[in-house]
């Protein structure tokens, strides 16, 4: 009973960092693109300095859930891979590190916000910016891995749908072309524009899935040894 519990909890983080990572993007407006004026930078952070405090707070306390998740989830994939774990053991560590660039992005906007305040040096708020703006492209490349690996073990398994594992393959595309911002200094697939943020919303659309199926697979599995044990 207890395990069930706790696979019920790790199954469930993923729709709880769901939640708390929308709240923190739509209570924002999107910020500046890479290469954006100072005045533009330092125009959005005074506007949203309360607004961004908390949507950076939300952020990182959604990567504590994130983290839950996709360690729930790596205990799952090495129950379908078998040894040698291979696979999930790669999962897990870019989830890691996806997580890592996820508590620094919102950190290097709470600087901004600090220093829009203070009337920073040019130079200095205009790097921050641009960090801030590429670390969600950078965040992408671990999120390929994770999201590419965890679907080769759901279409070679059973343990998991079919379509899940095919509606992982999609959304790596879509993170290959958004990771091209980290070469285009405008445009479409800019850093920090709308596509960006429109593929990181699919990821969560993906996770939300996911865990959606794992806590339905948790509840049906107790369900099951439930009766069995009433029989």
């Amino acid at each position: 009973m207890k395990k069930s519990r706790w696979n019920l909890l790790g199954a469930g983080c993923g729709i709880v960092d769901v939640l708390l990572s929308l709240i923190a993007l739509l209570i924002v407006p999107l910020p500046p693109v890479v290469g954006s004026s100072v005045k533009e930078v330092l125009s959005y952070y005074t506007s949203n300095g309360s607004t961004l405090l908390l949507s950076n707070y939300l952020f990182m306390l959604a990567t504590v859930f994130f983290l839950g998740f996709f360690g729930y989830v790596c205990v799952v994939l090495r129950s379908a891979e078998g040894e040698p774990y291979a696979l999930s053991r790669i999962v897990f560590g870019a989830a890691v590190a996806a997580a890592s660039i996820f508590l620094v992005s919102p950190l290097i906007s709470q600087a901004l916000v600090a220093r829009a305040a203070t009337g920073a040096e040019s130079v200095v708020v205009g790097v921050l910016s641009d960090m801030t703006a590429l670390s969600l492209i950078a965040s992408g490349i671990p999120v390929i891995l994770l999201v590419g690996l965890a679907s080769v073990v759901m279409l070679r398994t059973r343990l998991l749908p079919r379509w899940l594992g095919l509606l992982g393959l999609l959304l790596v595309v879509l993170l290959l072309l958004a990771s091209a911002g980290l070469f285009l200094p405008a445009g479409l697939l800019a850093a920090g524009g709308i596509f960006t943020t429109l593929v990181f919303a699919c990821f969560l659309l993906w996770e939300l899935t996911l865990s959606i199926v794992l806590v339905t697979r948790v509840l049906a599995t107790k369900r099951t040894e439930t009766a069995s044990g009433v029989a």
